[in-house]
């Protein structure tokens, strides 16, 4: 349905009724992650796994989580790297 601000709403309510539900925060890293919001979806992603370290679902977001780190990232000589800062993830924080 990609109804998706209605699902980051709905999701940042669940947390805040309860910050340590892993759950909540897998779904919303998700969802953020679908809606190309990379700084928020690793920021919520981090607690996720802060929450629940190990089992099926940690494992299933570790390729999320790579993706996020490194989707950036390019090496662009021997001692050289460019990381590439899509401008609007870093406003989305600010002033959302």
């Amino acid at each position: 349905m990609e109804v998706y601000d209605k699902a980051v709403e709905n999701f940042e309510k669940a947390i805040q009724l309860n910050p340590l539900h892993p759950g909540s925060h897998n779904a919303l890293a998700r969802v953020l992650y679908l809606q190309q919001q990379k700084i928020p979806s690793l920021m919520v992603l981090a607690r996720f796994f802060i929450l629940e370290p190990m089992g099926k679902r940690a494992e299933l977001n570790i390729p999320y989580l790579e993706d996020l780190t490194k989707g950036n990232a390019q090496k662009t000589g021997r001692n050289s790297v460019t990381i590439n800062i899509d401008v609007s993830d870093i406003l989305h924080i600010y002033f959302s």
